[in-house]
């Protein structure tokens, strides 16, 4: 009678053992399924970051889909960056095949078309003041300073002031992003991948002799667990960056310290979004906050502040 006890006792748990196993492994693959894990470290940080601290960042956990993959007019395909120009109030993107600036307002309406001649590969834009532009080329690793007046129809890179970085990128996979501090000078650009990396161009914007080319001290780029950089954005209010990966389907804003402060998914069931942005490719804030992204082929979205500042699903 004891053995047969022992025997079931046994049997039982050995029994419970396989169903704590299937019930882990269906709670994790409903987690993985819903993004529970996303959903829980947002709430999280909601909960635990003070308004006065939501209040001193840009606070992208809080901003909500207003526009959805609307398609951009006369764009095909290869839409590549996006920059907000605060001297017009108006939007640029750059396309890498056919190779243009394309000027929209903020209802997203082509304005002008610019041929950008002799690049090989444009991939970010970002608006540095006084008509200026700073063009990321990808393939041969440099960025581009674009002086454009309102005559201006085309740029030839052979004529305009550039230079090229080293940085350990391949043809495919070097500069994906750049932005403006306007308060440093600092032209900042991302590595999309192999290495992973944030550089910091000083000197240049200014036409100095002496360009200084470096990695910020004050960042880890590593810390955010993106896979890809593909955009970046300076935002001049708080002194924050922010930092766009496709593939981890993550915009991620940085402070001045470099810790990662909040946080926009780019899936669906996120922020308002009603399916996954299918690959971002840029990103840009406009003078009232509002953000916007691009997404190949030919797509932006627009993100607008939600009041409570809590995270929107």
């Amino acid at each position: 009678m004891k053995e047969e006890t022992v025997f079931h006792k046994k049997k039982f748990y050995k029994q419970l053992c396989v169903i704590i196993l299937v019930l882990l492994i269906l709670f994790l693959w409903l987690g993985h399924l819903f993004d529970l894990d996303d959903r829980a470290h947002v709430f999280w940080m909601n909960w635990t970051t003070s308004q006065r601290a939501k209040d001193n960042s840009v606070w992208i956990s809080s901003y909500k889909a207003e526009i959805q993959a609307k398609p951009i007019p006369g764009v095909k395909k290869n839409v590549s960056g996006i920059t907000y120009d605060y001297d017009n109030n108006t939007l640029w993107i750059v396309t890498n095949e056919p190779q243009e600036l394309i000027e929209l307002s903020l209802d997203i309406k082509p304005l002008r078309r610019i041929t950008l001649k002799n690049f090989s590969d444009t991939e970010a834009v970002a608006y540095i003041g006084n008509g200026t532009f700073v063009i990321a080329d990808e393939r041969d690793m440099s960025i581009v300073l674009a002086p454009i007046s309102p005559e201006t129809t085309t740029l030839d890179r052979d004529l305009l002031r550039f230079i090229t970085m080293n940085s350990g990128g391949t043809a495919n996979n070097g500069l994906e992003g750049v932005a403006y501090d306007p308060n440093s000078k600092t032209i900042y650009a991302v590595q999309e991948r192999k290495p992973l990396k944030l550089l910091a161009v000083s000197g240049f914007a200014e036409g100095k002799k002496g360009v200084s080319i470096g990695v910020p001290d004050f960042i880890d780029i590593d810390e955010y667990h993106l896979d890809d950089l593909s955009g970046l954005h300076f935002d001049l209010e708080t002194g924050h960056l922010l930092l766009l990966s496709d593939e981890a389907k993550l915009l991620v804003e940085v402070d001045n310290n470099g810790l990662a402060v909040s946080f926009l998914e780019l899936e669906s069931g996120f922020n308002g979004l009603k399916k996954d942005i299918p690959q971002a490719e840029g990103v840009t804030l406009d003078s009232q906050g509002n953000l916007y992204i691009v997404s190949e082929p030919n797509l932006l979205y627009k993100f607008q502040r939600y009041r409570s500042h809590s995270s929107v699903f």
